[in-house]
């Protein structure tokens, strides 16, 4: 009976720790950022598995905003006052405003 209390305790108590340090990693890896280039602002948060890039053309005429992934790039046309969002399984490494879109 005793022994059953005292790993029942010490269960708790690992427990404790376990959920204690739990919050600060979990701050060290959602940290979202949030920027602008020319015509655009954005915001990114790295997921555990994917990454989506949020962007607003906050300018009165299309623009191209370019996203420089670990692997790939995209460069996506987006109407005067526009959001979107791109998604993909992959590390963000730079954000830039392109110019003036067709």
């Amino acid at each position: 009976m005793r022994m059953r209390r005292v790993a029942g305790i010490a269960l708790s108590v690992v427990a404790l720790i376990g959920a204690a340090a739990m919050p600060a990693n979990a701050a060290t890896m959602s940290a979202e950022t949030r920027g602008g280039d020319g015509c655009f602002a954005y915001s990114y948060e790295p997921g555990w598995a994917t990454t989506t890039v949020y962007y607003h053309n906050r300018c009165d005429h299309k623009e191209i905003i370019y996203l420089h992934w670990f692997l790939t790039n995209d460069q996506i046309t987006v109407d005067a006052g526009a959001k979107g969002h791109k998604e993909r399984a992959q590390k963000i490494m730079d954000i830039w405003d392109e110019g003036p879109g067709n």
